[in-house]
Order: structure tokens, then C-alpha cells, then sequence
């Protein structure tokens, strides 16, 4: 069992994983143990199944994370029987109706946590629907996330989740969404329009779809820092999810506001490759910095 006293001053541990809900029986307890074993502050987790909620919930409990905030109760529309769910040491209350319009509202969970020394920490935790399956949904939910961060009030903030973007990430630093076709010359063709899924042969101009993924995994869209590339390069990309076994895709991000120094971050793709989940999880510590700059604003 985790304990308070292993914790330092001024720092948090964050753990954000994908657990994926299918065959969640014969993992549960693999899933509990592992996240267990990190003794996580702060935990996000994607998919939790409605079925096992209460079972993970108790081994959260155990694991020294007492206070939960699970997205799939209580909302009108529901993704298949799952939701996602913040679970941390400290207490919170939850952030009611910020992501209104969203086609499935359980997919997304936000919660202002109260650490001592009344401290305060906005956290978001998501799961953005793949496009294959659900078309535009997902652009709309990228919508609904971006204008949510830009609407932000600059405090101590932390967003994870599993985006199921981008196609790429380039060594250029270029973020290449899905709706895109990269080019061998480095770039990649914007033009031509998106029907699937939308009525009536509406079609959607696809940089559309790239400007609401970029509104999100773009640092400079809402001045979050990547917590990974923070400390390690982004190319190779690293793997977080392996799509039918041929397509190696890095979908598990995670972002902290200036506020916070990142210590360390990693993937534990050991969990990934023991098949506790087919999603690594990213750990990582973080730090409230001593003196934060004040807003400067640069205009001409």
C-alpha cells in the first residue's frame, strides 16, 4: 500500500493510462497492481469499464488514491459502457458542464484538486474517439477540448488522455493528423474534403480536422508543455498503441502548464507488452516551480 509519507513537498506524481475495458476480467487485478506499484498522486485512466469501476475503485483506495471522479455516471449520453476516471490522494470538486455539446460527454472528466498548502490544480482527463469508427465525432470532441484549454484561466494545469492522434509526429517537430496524406518531401496534402459518417453528403474541408487536432496536441495552441517531449526527443516517436498489430502509433499524451517543472516522464511499456492493456502508460513526477513568471504579453 502506498503511502503519504513517500510523497515530497511540492511535487506530484502523475499516472495516465488506457486500460482498455474489453477483456478487463483477466487483467483487472494486473491493472490495479501495476498502478498500485508507481503509488501515483494523481491518476487518469481511459476506459475504465462501468462493470469493474467498483473493483478498480478499491484497489485505488489501497493504493492510497481515496477520492474518484468517474465520467461515465450520471451522464446523458454514453460511449459503449465505459468512461474515464480521475482518481487521486487529495480532494477535489468536479468541473460541471464544460464539455457541453460533446456527442459523448463520458468521455471526458475534469476536476479541480485541493492539495495542501491550498494549492489548487485543474486536471483533464479525455478520450478522444478514434475516426475510423466515429467520423467527425472526434473533431467535434478536439473542438470541444481546444476552446476549453484556450478558455483556461492560467493556473497550475494538467491534462492526459488517450487522443488516438496524430498519424505522425515529425523529427521537425511537425504534428501530422490522420485526415492528412504525408508527402516524401516533408510536407502533407491539406486539400480535399471529409464525408464519412456526416449527413446527407455534407462534407468537411479535412484542414478543418488538422486545426482541431493541433488546437490540443500543439504546446503553442494553449501553452502547455508536452510532459514527454519535455525531456526526451519525440523522434523516434515512441510507441504507446499498436493498431492491428502493423500501425505503431504514439495516441497517450499528456501536457502540464507552466507552473510545473517536469522531473521525469516515461512510457511503462512493460504493462503494454505483458498485455496488462494494449496502451503503455505514461508516469511522470512533476514539481510546482518556486517563482513563476508573470504574464508578458508581446504585441506590435
Amino acid at each position: 500500500m502506498c503511502s503519504m509519507s513517500k510523497r515530497t513537498a511540492n511535487r506530484l506524481k502523475l499516472l495516465s493510462w488506457n486500460v482498455r475495458h474489453q477483456g478487463m476480467a483477466k487483467r483487472v487485478d494486473n491493472v490495479v497492481a501495476a498502478i498500485a506499484s508507481e503509488c501515483p498522486d494523481i491518476i487518469n485512466l481511459q476506459e475504465v469499464p462501468r462493470k469493474f469501476y467498483d473493483q478498480i475503485a478499491r484497489g485505488l483506495v489501497d493504493a492510497g488514491a481515496g477520492h474518484h471522479w468517474y465520467s461515465h455516471v450520471g451522464t446523458e449520453s454514453a460511449h459503449g459502457g465505459h468512461g474515464v476516471l480521475i482518481a487521486s490522494r487529495f480532494d477535489g470538486r468536479p468541473t460541471k458542464k464544460w464539455a457541453h455539446g460533446a456527442k459523448y460527454p463520458n468521455l471526458f472528466a475534469r476536476v479541480t484538486l485541493q492539495l495542501p498548502g491550498n494549492q489548487a490544480v485543474d486536471v483533464l482527463n479525455v478520450h478522444i474517439p478514434n475516426g475510423a469508427s466515429y467520423g467527425w465525432v472526434k473533431v467535434e470532441h478536439f473542438h470541444i477540448l481546444g476552446r476549453a484549454l484556450l478558455e483556461a484561466p492560467d493556473q497550475p494545469r494538467i491534462l492526459t488522455g488517450d487522443f488516438n492522434e496524430p498519424q505522425e509526429f515529425r523529427a521537425s517537430g511537425q504534428i501530422v493528423p490522420f485526415c492528412l496524406k504525408p508527402q516524401e518531401n516533408g510536407g502533407a496534402r491539406t486539400s480535399g474534403g471529409y464525408t464519412k459518417g456526416l449527413p446527407g453528403g455534407v462534407s468537411h474541408k479535412r484542414i478543418d480536422w488538422a486545426r482541431a487536432v493541433r488546437e490540443v496536441l500543439s504546446p503553442y495552441a494553449h501553452g502547455l508543455q508536452n510532459i514527454y517531449a519535455a525531456k526526451h526527443e519525440m523522434s523516434p516517436t515512441p510507441v504507446t498503441h499498436v493498431v492491428r498489430r502493423t500501425h505503431w502509433r504514439c495516441f497517450d499524451h499528456g501536457f502540464a502548464s507552466r507552473h510545473f517543472e517536469i522531473l521525469e516522464s516515461r512510457y511503462r511499456h512493460d504493462w503494454r507488452v505483458k498485455e496488462y492493456s494494449d496502451h503503455s502508460a505514461l508516469v511522470a513526477q512533476l514539481a510546482f516551480r518556486a517563482s513563476i513568471p508573470a504574464l508578458t504579453t508581446w504585441a506590435t
